[in-house]
């Protein structure tokens, strides 16, 4: 998080940057008497998030705010940033994690998620070449946000314009693409994650909208390889989230909270109606 700060400040980035304020000891985190870290960054005043795109507008002005935070930091080193978490990218991994979890799950919750678990290993291979490009560097690792939605953004309090770009923790090497995919898969999206209505799901105009949105500032900067692979990473990246939904719940939902029984298996079917719309295009 210094790093990106400190190179943002260089480079005059024109909106907050959330540079973290050390303490008497120039550390950036103190610990209370039970142990529990704590960190100080600036306050940002007049600003608010927001939880949902309300329209195109907004979505190109989301995604032009994280090409833009691209944009300047295009030129560290990915190797000076250490993955925030590991293995988060790792898409074989996602795969290998489901078919464990179905080979362990339940047979009750196996019969409740069949339709499920059947257009999942159905579409199992969908990510491959995607893993082959990564593997070979034809897609090039950069420096991405990792949770590019749009909380993470902080707007003005008229919805007008956006003031800075948080929550930097998050910020890892990896492909641009895996951004792009998030934005496509958080934004277009019609309903809350756990809806499971597959009518007017995905909004085209959004999409659109976010695809502007993103190669506002980075167009040039991207290789041909990533510029063609744009609408395929956004499907493997919604396909990746069912099948780590699915694989939670078949795991009896030990990593994403619920509020109520089978939510991550409606969260699965939410992301598969949304998939169902990308791959049509």
């Amino acid at each position: 998080m210094v790093v990106i700060a400190n190179h943002l400040k260089q480079k005059n980035y024109p909106k907050g940057i959330l540079f973290p304020i050390s303490n008497l000891q120039d550390n950036y985190i103190s610990y209370d008497t039970d142990g529990f870290p704590w960190r100080l960054i600036p306050f940002i005043p007049n600003s608010k998030t927001l939880s949902k795109i309300k329209n195109s507008n907004q979505a190109f002005l989301a995604a032009q705010t994280f090409s833009e935070f691209y944009a300047y930091t295009w030129d560290i080193n990915p190797i000076a940033i250490e993955p925030s978490i590991p293995n988060f990218l790792d898409f074989q991994k996602r795969i290998d994690d489901y078919e464990l979890a179905l080979q362990n799950a339940t047979i009750n919750r196996r019969e409740i998620a069949a339709k499920e678990i059947h257009f999942i290993n159905k579409h199992i291979q969908l990510p491959n070449n995607f893993i082959s490009l990564l593997k070979s560097g034809s897609l090039p690792t950069r420096i991405i946000h990792a949770d590019p939605k749009l909380s993470n953004i902080l707007f003005d309090t008229l919805e007008r314009q956006t003031l800075a770009v948080i929550d930097l923790d998050t910020i890892m090497p990896g492909t641009i693409l895996y951004d792009y995919g998030d934005m496509i898969r958080s934004y277009t999206n019609n309903y809350k994650e756990d809806h499971i209505n597959a009518e007017n799901i995905f909004n085209p105009s959004i999409f659109d909208a976010v695809t502007q949105g993103f190669l506002y500032h980075i167009k040039d900067k991207l290789t041909s390889t990533e510029l063609e692979n744009l609408t395929y990473a956004a499907q493997v990246v919604v396909y990746t989230q069912a099948l780590r939904f699915l694989t939670d719940y078949l795991n009896n939902d030990v990593y994403y909270s619920i509020e109520y029984p089978n939510q991550n298996l409606n969260r699965t079917i939410n992301q598969i109606h949304l998939l169902q719309e990308l791959l049509a295009l």
